[in-house]
Parts: structure tokens; C-alpha cells; sequence
């Protein structure tokens, strides 16, 4: 009978294991897509309207960058996320800052030029650095997932859905702000990508802490 009760109580501390670590990636997965939430909701602002297109390119971007980087970051190992730690809040910085001034820019005139049409380019030109820039904290994840008993396929399938289910809708949000304000919605989603770049380098030093 005693066997019996040590056995349940193993697996019932098994099962209650199991729920915290799926609360965990659960959680992880929101709290990493945030940036690419914000960002798409920026882009979408700069589009100023919204079309499935742009919901589903945003969305697949982010969301194959957020799978990929992690993945990386499991093979890669603790040793090359410190290096990588040096670096990622400057990268994150200049990209949010060069595409803020270009959103900024293309709110700000009148007339379109070749830096209005790229703040609503949605190919690899743009997308590319975005994806690359929002997806730097996923590798870190990675590093994570190899050291607990988070399953990898499970852990960047489900941080893959969550954000790009995520960007799309930031995507659809900005784009339905930006038909009813027009330019000034621009110029707000490029200090809104200035504030993320602003934000990165001020989490690193400890000057701000991001949750």
C-alpha cells in the first residue's frame, strides 16, 4: 500500500512538473513574440491599410525567424549566446532606428519617393533585417530550451504559432489605425520602432528592465 501511495504521489508531482514546464514555454513564447508584435503593429501603421498579404508576409517572416533562431541557439550552446549577448541590444538599435527615421520620414512628406515605398516594402529588403532584429532574444531561448526539459520540436513550433499569429494581428491593428489617421500614424509607428531600439540598449545596461 505504501509503494503504491509513493508511487501516485511521483506521478502526481510528475503531472504538476509537466503543467509548470508548458506554463513556462507558454509564457516565454507571448513574452518573446512581444517585439515582433510591436514592430508589425509599427509596419502596419506605415502601410496604413491592411490586406491578408501583409498580415500573412509579416506573420511568416516573424514567425520562421522565431523558430529558426532558437533552434540555432539549442545547437549553439551557452558559450556562443554570451558572445552573442555583447552585441544583439546595438543590432536590435540600429535597425529600429534606420527603419523609425524612414517611417518618420515617409509620414512627414508629401510627396512618395523610394524611402516612403520601402517603409511598406514587405520583401526581403525590409523584412529581412526586421525578422533578424526581433528574433535575436529567440536564440537566447534556444540556449534555454537545451538546458531544461522543454521538448525543442514543441518549444519552436509553438513560439513559431504564437508569433506569427501575433504579428499578423499587429499588422491588422496598425493597418486599421493607419486608414483612419493617415500620415501621423506613420510618423507613431517609426517612434515606436525608435522607442524598441531605445528600449534594447537600456535593458542590457540594467538602466530599464523589460519583463
Amino acid at each position: 500500500m505504501t509503494n503504491e501511495l509513493t508511487v501516485c504521489a511521483a506521478a502526481s508531482s510528475q503531472e504538476r512538473c509537466s503543467t509548470m514546464v508548458s506554463l513556462v514555454s507558454i509564457m516565454m513564447c507571448f513574452g518573446v513574440a512581444m517585439d515582433a508584435f510591436v514592430v508589425s503593429l509599427g509596419k502596419g501603421l506605415a502601410l496604413k491599410k491592411t490586406t491578408l498579404r501583409a498580415m500573412l508576409t509579416v506573420g511568416i517572416w516573424f514567425g520562421a525567424f522565431h523558430m529558426l533562431m532558437p533552434t540555432i541557439g539549442w545547437f549553439a550552446g551557452e558559450s556562443v549566446g554570451e558572445f552573442i549577448d555583447k552585441f544583439d541590444h546595438w543590432v536590435m538599435f540600429i535597425v529600429m532606428l534606420v527603419l523609425g527615421v524612414m517611417f518618420i520620414k515617409d509620414g512627414l512628406l508629401e510627396e512618395e519617393d523610394e524611402s516612403n515605398e520601402l517603409t511598406k516594402d514587405l520583401s526581403y529588403v525590409t523584412m529581412l533585417p526586421l525578422a533578424v532584429a526581433t528574433s535575436i532574444d529567440a536564440f537566447a531561448v534556444g540556449i534555454y530550451y537545451s538546458a531544461s526539459t522543454i521538448d525543442i520540436i514543441e518549444g519552436i513550433i509553438g513560439l513559431g504559432i504564437v508569433t506569427m499569429g501575433m504579428s499578423a494581428l499587429g499588422v491588422y491593428l496598425g493597418g486599421r489605425v493607419g486608414t483612419v489617421f493617415g500620415r501621423p500614424a506613420s510618423v507613431l509607428g517609426g517612434i515606436i520602432l525608435i522607442a524598441i531600439g531605445i528600449i534594447a540598449v537600456l535593458d542590457h545596461y540594467g538602466i530599464v528592465h523589460i519583463i
